[in-house]
């Protein structure tokens, strides 16, 4: 593939992670977070849980999804939304057609595409792509006139697993901290975020592990900082809830630029 005019882009915050760039191989992801992905030039073909195959250009992926996904050589803007559910709240109504599995084919698709192009093309420092970004997936007015409604004991789980991302807190510590039994802890999580405790802890190590390699240049070394138990773990684990393996993001043949907050 001949480099591309522009590098990918791998924008990291701690509400939603942002990638531009093209994929160049399918990808089959299970059992992560909840993704929106358009593709900016052309379709991608799509297919869950064995049905029928689904050409589009823009696809919404609830959480825990199983699914597999092909976008050619096509640049791709994909964002794993926020983990509590808000980002998807505000999302799904706006997608014309619904399977069973996903949501496709979003109202006004042109805007977006136009809006994530220029974001690309622009290479937008992370406030500034981040302001853009919330305007296409919870602008303020939107946000305001929802009735979702964000149990403040999951938000206080999120924040504890955060803050001890190199341990493997116990549910039994967990639950405590927030005053209610396992099953119901469980019960709650699930039905908030879309996956299981022990799912969203792994893709926040994969976040963590992200940050770390971004200043370090070394991802084994900052996946094990993470809590992973080696590589091949990080690898694994990678490739089930993202699609594809580490080399493929890291690895663009027209380079890629690791955008923290901070800069």
């Amino acid at each position: 593939m001949d480099s591309l005019p522009y590098p990918s882009l791998l924008y990291l915050w701690d509400k939603r992670t942002f990638y531009i760039s093209p994929l160049l191989e399918p990808i089959s992801l299970s059992q992560g977070a909840a993704f929106f992905v358009v593709c900016l030039e052309g379709d991608m073909k799509i297919s869950v849980s064995g049905e029928r195959e689904i050409t589009c250009k823009s696809v919404l992926f609830p959480p825990g999804a199983t699914v597999y996904a092909n976008t050619g050589a096509s640049v791709i803007a994909c964002c794993m939304l926020d983990p509590i559910g808000l980002d998807f709240a505000m999302l799904s109504p706006l997608m014309r057609y619904n399977t069973k599995d996903i949501a496709y084919t979003i109202e006004n698709e042109a805007h977006y595409i136009a809006c994530l192009q220029d974001m690309h093309q622009s290479q937008y420092p992370s406030d500034v792509a981040f302001t853009h970004l919330d305007q296409l997936i919870a602008p303020k007015n939107r946000v305001q006139n929802t009735n979702y409604k964000i149990d403040p004991r999951i938000e206080r789980v999120i924040e504890m697993i955060k803050m001890n991302i190199d341990e493997n807190l116990t549910i039994e510590s967990i639950a405590e901290h927030v005053q209610l039994s396992i099953p119901r802890l469980v019960q709650l999580f699930k039905l908030q975020t879309g996956i299981p405790i022990r799912r969203y802890r792994q893709w926040h190590r994969l976040y963590h592990t992200a940050v770390l390699a971004s200043k370090t240049n070394d991802i084994i070394s900052a996946a094990l900082v993470a809590g992973f138990f080696d590589a091949s773990h990080f690898n694994h684990t990678f490739k089930r809830m993202l699609g594809v393996k580490p080399s493929l993001i890291l690895g663009q043949p027209n380079s890629i630029k690791i955008i923290l907050p901070y800069t």
